[in-house]
């Protein structure tokens, strides 16, 4: 793990550790939740405007096409409406971990040093 390899070439230690996976993966449902809510008026305020001004709508296509490319509109309507996101595939494919660490104590390795 690079962590790993990253805290023992520093001049710290690992001083507790606790793995918080289980403890946050609800949170991700919620979220989904509230992105689902988003999402829905995202798609119910484009129809109304495609149905009742389709120019506009194409306008308002084309300016956000300025700013978002297609790959990133599309993964901010899969996150605004999908359902791959949740707490079991957090669970699967992430750990979350809150770790304290301490500056290693630096030892004088000058013999017969006096303090």
């Amino acid at each position: 793990m690079a962590f790993r390899a990253a805290v023992d070439a520093s001049a710290f230690t690992v001083d507790a550790e606790e793995e918080i996976t289980d403890a946050v993966a609800p949170s991700i449902d919620l979220e989904q939740r509230l992105f689902h809510v988003l999402g829905h008026g995202v798609t119910r305020v484009s129809d109304e405007i495609r149905g009742k001004r389709p120019r506009a709508h194409w306008a308002l296509g084309k300016a956000i096409g300025l700013f978002l490319s297609r790959k990133r509109r599309e993964n901010l309507m899969q996150r605004l409406t999908g359902t791959s996101r949740t707490s079991e595939a957090f669970r699967r494919f992430n750990s979350y971990r809150i770790i304290r660490l301490r500056q290693r104590q630096v030892q004088n390795s000058v013999k017969g040093a006096q303090l």
